[in-house]
């Protein structure tokens, strides 16, 4: 589980762990991940503003 602080305009600021996967290189790839991502913004009275997120990332590991 990663904690998101997300700008008005939808670009990750601030990534962090909030619940560790119990392996490093796993957080990592998270984090490195979510950093690229874009977010639809959170929005107060019609108008697009920050805020944090709690964004859970799922592990696939394929053959």
């Amino acid at each position: 589980m990663l904690r998101v602080s997300v700008s008005a305009d939808g670009a990750p600021l601030e990534v962090d762990v909030a619940q560790t996967s119990g392996f490093p290189s796993l957080d990592s790839a998270a984090l490195s991940a979510v950093r690229q991502w874009r977010f639809v913004p959170a929005t107060q009275a019609g108008r697009p503003v920050a805020a944090i997120a709690d964004v859970p990332v799922r592990f696939r590991i394929d053959n």
